[in-house]
This record gives C-alpha cells, structure tokens and sequence, in this order.
C-alpha cells in the first residue's frame, strides 16, 4: 500500500517536472540530426542511424524489480544527401522517436522530417568555409497509463486496494507540431599539401559551430482537454567541435585524430553540459566526457548530477579491410557501431542507478557519389576509414 501511495503521488509529479525537458543522448554527435537538424543529409549518400538510450535502469519500476523497466529512448532517423542544386548542397531526413519513462507510464512518441541546405561560403587552396541552415517540423503525442494512478475511491478503508477499479484507458494528449530550427558554421584545412616528410605535423582539421533551436512554438502537451494548458518549453543547444588529423612519421600508415567537443542544453530552469573529446584512428574510436549541470534553477536533482560518459564505436568495413560480406551483400559503404556508459558520480549515482547504456548503429549507402557542387571529397579528414565525422 505504501509503496502504491508513494508510486501515485510521484505520477502526479511527472506532470508538474518531467515534462519540462526534453530526451538527451550521450553519443550526441552520432545522432547528429536530433542534435541539430542542420546536419541532415551531412554524409555522402543515404545513411540509416538507429539508437537505444537506458537510462537507470537499476531503479526499481512500480512492480518493485530492477532491470524490468526504466527510463528508455528509442529514436530512428535516415537521412540522404541530394545532388546540388541552386549553388548548395540540400540534405532531407525522416525521424521517429518513442521515450518510455518507467514501466511505460509515460510515453511520448512522434515522427517528423528535417531538410538543411549547405553552401560554401568561401574557399582557398588549402581552407573551404561553409554554412548550412536546417529546419524541422514533427508531430509527437503522449499518453500516461491510468492504472498507474491510484484514486482515494479505489481504496476500501478493510480491504485496501480494489483492483477491479484499475483501468488502463489511460490520459493522453492530442498529436500537436513540434517546430525546430539549426545552424552550423564549418571551417576545413587540408594540410596534406604542406606536409614536410619526415617530420610530425598535423595534415588537417576543422572546426564546427552549431546552436539549434527546439519547441520553438512550445506546444500545448496537456494531457485532458479540460486541463489547464502546459506549453512545452523551448530547447536551446550550443554545440563546437574540433578535428585535428595526425601522423606521427611520414612512414607510418597510423594516421589518428583527436577530436575535441562540446555541447550545451538549455530548456527553462534545466541546463546540460558535456565536455570531452575522441580520440579516432582508422576503424574505431575512444571518447570520454564530463557531464554537469552548471545553469540549473530551483529545487531540481539535476542540479546536483555529474555524470562521467565513456564510449566507444568500430566502423565493420575498416575492421574487415574493406571487404565485408555482409555489407557487399547489402550494398553497403560502412557500418559502425557505438556503445557509451555514464557513470553517475552525485546526486542519483551509479550505486543507486546503474548508470546509463546507450547504442548507437549508423550504417551508410552510396557514399562514393561525391556531391557535385563543392565536393568535399578533398577536405574530409577520414577519407571513409575512421567512424566519426563531424
């Protein structure tokens, strides 16, 4: 009884908290187009990206266990690149989500589409600048299980708890728009061309900056028509990467990049801030991040999360020395897979949590079929191999 009083009493707060912020994934740059739509359509061809996101799931659910049920996000994009057209280069995507908090008491899920349109800006021998511009427009919807919520006239002062009253109708929303809007701005340098033989030099990098704009017409996700209004608030995201390529020895074949990120949430009295780098070479990748909350408002327990975020991912065709029979079978460039762990440092700590487990699989078609305004075949750092571009 005390445990399905203190299950209701937290329901009801879902609607006053949880609300209020939106999905986040530790591998942000491997989710690229959630991250800011701008990069729709940003790899040569078609690529398909699926992620899982685990969140705590060491938390016992309403049915008292661990491992049954916690915080999970699901979210699938393809996105393809177009030929150019009016001077840029144009990139459309196709999304859908689902995030289930707890046992599926609440769920909110939806589909949308992104489009971006790139353009180089200017361009030397050895530096090319570009800007891309993205939008994105998507229909999400939310439902709440009723037979989680407990009424005072469901309880019998003898016998307790009348099971026959528990329905699962259950309280959703109705389909409302969700409207975003992204920008990057992007420098190259291609240092092969002054490479010195013999000698360690960096052959190239780039650097990124992006800020996207989330719930920008912050919709109505009330749950009963005869509710007061709940306006979903905006999400603000600061992004910025670096990518330095190296070689140690003009003879060695053992190029790596060190790649540097950033990214910062806002969304109303909610803050996120992740700061860490990759370090990538050939087929597979290492990365490490530190995750606070610098910004957060109120009596939150966000304010007091810090959150260590280690991962990994191997691209399969580099793994296999480009030959794959599996990705020849599909037609395939590349495929590669991530696998990230956060471990909570305070607040909800991993003793408590578990921590957090996210996938990540992103798998390439036609990636050969350069574009054909502004190639940027000679400007890309991995040349294919490495996993991770940005």
């Amino acid at each position: 009884m005390k445990v399905l009083t203190t299950l209701s009493a937290v329901m009801v707060l879902f609607q006053a908290c949880v609300f209020g912020q939106d999905p986040h994934f530790s591998q942000f740059y491997a989710n690229r187009v959630y991250l800011n739509p701008a990069y729709a359509g940003f790899d040569n061809g078609t690529t398909v990206t699926i992620n899982y996101r685990d969140q705590w799931f060491g938390i016992p659910d309403g049915n008292i266990g661990t491992f049954s049920r916690s915080f999970r996000t699901y979210d699938a994009t393809v996105d393809m690149n177009l030929p150019c057209l009016y001077g840029g280069n144009f990139g459309l995507a196709v999304m859908a989500h689902r995030d289930d908090a707890g046992a599926a008491p609440l769920r909110t899920e939806g589909a949308g589409l992104a489009a971006s349109f790139n353009l180089m800006v200017d361009q030397s021998k050895h530096t090319r600048y570009d800007i891309t511009i993205g939008g994105r427009f998507g229909m999400s919807h939310r439902r709440l299980g009723s037979n989680y919520l407990i009424y005072s006239d469901y309880l019998d002062p003898i016998l307790g708890l009348d099971r026959t009253q528990l329905s699962d109708v259950g309280l959703s929303s109705s389909w409302y728009p969700v409207l975003g809007a992204g920008i990057l701005f992007r420098r190259f340098s291609d240092g092969s061309v002054r490479y010195q033989q013999g000698r360690r030099k960096v052959l190239g990098n780039q650097q990124v900056l992006g800020i996207s704009f989330s719930n920008i017409n912050r919709p109505d996700v009330s749950l009963r028509e005869a509710a007061a209004e709940y306006h979903y608030p905006m999400r603000v995201t600061v992004h910025a990467g670096a990518a330095f390529f190296n070689k140690p020895h003009a003879k060695t074949v053992n190029y790596f990049t060190f790649a540097p990120q950033f990214r910062l949430d806002l969304q109303e009295d909610l803050s996120l801030l992740s700061v860490g780098f990759y370090v990538l070479q050939n087929n597979f990748y290492l990365g490490a991040f530190y995750q606070t909350n610098p910004f957060s408002k109120g009596q939150t327990l966000a304010a007091n999360t810090r959150t260590l975020i280690l991962s990994t991912g191997v691209s399969v065709r580099a793994l296999s020395k480009h030959r794959s029979y599996f990705l020849d079978k599909i037609d395939a460039s590349d495929l590669v897979i991530g696998f990230s762990y956060d471990v909570n440092m305070s607040g909800l700590d991993s003793s408590k949590t578990l921590g957090v487990l996210e996938l990540n699989m992103r798998i390439n078609f036609n990636s050969d079929k350069n574009r054909e305004c502004a190639i940027p075949a000679n400007y890309r750092l991995y040349d294919g191999e490495c996993p991770v571009n940005f």
